[in-house]
């Protein structure tokens, strides 16, 4: 082989080493997008969604949190809600649509890596609030399956609020739904089991707990009593504890008691800080060591009551932290790593980032659209 063949030989092996690197490189790139949605590096992504004042079309934006700018724009119709699956490539957006001046409901599937609306299907019986400003009515399960849906059904005035679920695997509601019978602020409790939640009401002395079916009644609907020293408590907190066979409570006044789904049996577990205004479910961390909730120190107008976050051991609910934020909030959010919170405040089109290893203020985002009211962390 003279020196020419050889050189020329090693040229084409040099080329094809390079187009091996570059493929590789690029599925890479592919199944990094394709698991984290949007494109954003993990942890930077939140989603927030925006009532727009109550006006005929909300939507929801991301937002990257190292800057507040807004990445991109999924609009929606008359009262948005969202959910957003846990590995963050499907965003699911209920709205009430608008076409050819005849409103009907729908729930629309987004692919989060391209922004594209891979489906919509009817949402009937679709709840609806008269003010501006509100929080969610869905709560996707851990699995991804199925999406829990607070639903009302009025026909000449008798009206029935309740609970069904959504297949994300095969686009469509189950049959089945639980009625509740009452007009509450609750929080649902999805458990590691499909189709298996719990139900808690700010006023109610009981936990429900549903098992959902195909079928026309729920497999499973159970209350179980929370006997304390007072004759009704105001739950401001509830959320499930590690191993998911408790349910813990904090009351307005600040007890705290744990409820044994199995055996019904109830724990006091002393006082932590008081929980409030309004009944939410506490955010638990990822390594399920620390649990955050939020109330509200002062008289404020409606809706930023809140302005306080508090941090307690998810077993004991021994206090872990305080931080009282420099401007109030209606919502919050914990990041998947836990490293970070974002309260929501939507007077002001803003967010406070609060960063949980210390407990302080980093920077505050906005504005942020126009009137946005909750968010979901991205993995």
């Amino acid at each position: 082989m003279n020196s020419r063949e050889a050189q020329f030989r090693g040229r084409i092996r040099n080329a094809i080493v390079c187009i091996v690197i570059m493929a590789g490189l690029a599925v890479t790139a592919v199944i990094h997008t394709a698991k984290g949605g949007d494109a954003l590096p993990a942890g930077r992504g939140l989603y927030v969604l925006d009532t727009n004042a109550g006006g005929e079309s909300g939507y929801v934006l991301l937002i990257d949190t190292s800057n507040g700018r807004a990445l991109r724009t999924y609009n929606a119709g008359f009262h948005p809600d969202m959910a957003l699956s846990p590995d963050g490539t499907r965003l699911y957006i209920a709205s009430i649509r608008d076409t050819a001046n005849s409103p009907h409901s729908v729930l629309e599937t987004y692919d989060t890596v391209s922004g594209a609306l891979i489906s919509s299907v009817e949402n009937p019986d679709s709840f609806q609030t008269t003010v501006q400003i509100y929080g969610s009515t869905m709560s996707i399960a851990p699995s991804g399956r199925y999406i829990y849906i607070l639903k009302l059904h009025n026909t000449k005035g008798l009206v029935d609020e309740y609970i069904t679920a959504f297949d994300t695997r095969h686009n469509r509601f189950l049959n089945d739904h639980a009625s509740l019978n009452t007009e509450c602020n609750f929080v649902m409790l999805p458990t590691n089991v499909d189709l298996t939640l719990g139900v808690a009401c700010a006023n109610s002395a009981s936990l429900r707990e549903l098992t959902l079916s195909d079928a026309t009644d729920p497999l499973k609907d159970t209350l179980s009593a929370i006997k304390t020293t007072k004759s009704r408590e105001k739950w401001g907190a509830v959320f499930l504890q590690p191993g998911q066979q408790n349910v813990a409570f904090v009351s307005a006044s600040g007890s705290a008691f744990a409820l044994d789904r199995v055996s019904a049996a109830v724990q006091h577990l002393g006082t932590v800080a008081q929980a409030g205004p309004w009944l939410q479910r506490g955010l638990m961390s990822a390594n399920e060591r620390v649990v955050y909730f939020a109330s509200g120190q002062g008289d404020r107008e409606y809706p930023n009551k809140q302005d306080t976050v508090v941090a307690v051991d998810p077993i004991t609910l021994a206090l872990r932290g305080t931080i009282s934020t420099s401007h109030p909030f209606f919502s919050f959010e914990l990041s998947r790593d836990g490293n970070t919170l974002y309260t929501i405040n939507p007077e002001q089109a803003s967010i406070t980032i609060v960063d949980t290893n210390d407990f302080r203020e980093v920077r505050r985002l906005g504005p942020i659209g126009h009137t946005p009211a909750f968010a979901i962390a991205a993995p």
